[in-house]
C-alpha cells in the first residue's frame, strides 16, 4: 500500500502516556482526522509533560502542515529531528520529506529522505519515495539537457540562415552592381559602332598616305 502514498503526507499519531496528556492527544487525534487540523493544534498544545513534548511537537507540526502552515509545521518537525529519539526523527525527516515533494521541490526532498534513512535505515517508507524522487531528477535532468541541445540546434540553425540570407542579399547586390541596363548597352553600343567608323575612316586615310598613286 505504501506504494501509493509517496504523494501523501505520513501521520503518525501517538498515544499512551500521562492521563491528562493523553487525553489531549486523543482530542488532538480525533480532530485531525476530521480535518480539523487548527483545533487539533488547539489540544496538541495542552500536552505538559516535557517527556511527551517531542510527541507534542511532532503531532502538531503535521497538523499545520495539513492546514496549510507549512513553515510552522516545518519548523516542529525540524524541533522532533533535533531530539533523541532516532525513529521519530526518521519519521519527522520523512514527512518533512514529503512535503518538500508535494511543493515540487525535489532536491531538498531527497535530501530530506537521505536524512530519514541515516536516522533509521529500516525506513521502507523513505527509501521508496528517495528511490521515486531520484528517478523524477533524472528525468528533469535529462529533459533540461534535451531542450538545451534542441535551442543550441535552433541557434545554429537560425545562425546559419541569417548567413545564407546575408550571403545572397551581397550577391544580389553584386549582381546589380556589375548587370548593365539596357539602356547603358545600347549607348555602350551606339559608342562603339561609332568609334568603329572612325577607325575605318582613320585606316582608309592610312592607307592612301602608305600607298599613294604614282604616276609615269
Amino acid at each position: 500500500m505504501k506504494k501509493y502514498l509517496y504523494l501523501l503526507v505520513i501521520i503518525i499519531l501517538f498515544t499512551g502516556f500521562g492521563d491528562g496528556d493523553a487525553i489531549n492527544n486523543d482530542r488532538g487525534n480525533r480532530l485531525f482526522h476530521k480535518g480539523k487540523y487548527k483545533e487539533a493544534v488547539s489540544m496538541y498544545d495542552k500536552i505538559r509533560n516535557k517527556k511527551n513534548q517531542m510527541i507534542s511537537y511532532y503531532n502538531k507540526g503535521n497538523s499545520l502542515i495539513n492546514s496549510g502552515n507549512i513553515d510552522d509545521g516545518l519548523e516542529y518537525l525540524k524541533k522532533v529531528t533535533e531530539g533523541s529519539d532516532s525513529i521519530m526523527s526518521s519519521k519527522a525527516y520523512y514527512n518533512m520529506g514529503n512535503t518538500f515533494f508535494n511543493n515540487k521541490k525535489l532536491k531538498e526532498a531527497a535530501q530530506l529522505y537521505i536524512n530519514s534513512l541515516r536516522k533509521n535505515p529500516g525506513n521502507s517508507d523513505a527509501r521508496y519515495n528517495l528511490e521515486k524522487t531520484l528517478r523524477l531528477l533524472k528525468k528533469q535532468e535529462q529533459e533540461k539537457k534535451n531542450n538545451k541541445d534542441e535551442n543550441n540546434k535552433k541557434e545554429k540553425k537560425d545562425d546559419q540562415k541569417g548567413d545564407k540570407k546575408d550571403n545572397k542579399k551581397k550577391n544580389e547586390q553584386s549582381e546589380k552592381q556589375n548587370k548593365m541596363s539596357k539602356k547603358d548597352a545600347e549607348k555602350l553600343l551606339n559608342a562603339l559602332m561609332r568609334n568603329r567608323k572612325k577607325i575605318k575612316k582613320d585606316s582608309a586615310s592610312v592607307r592612301k598616305m602608305l600607298n599613294p598613286r604614282f604616276t609615269w
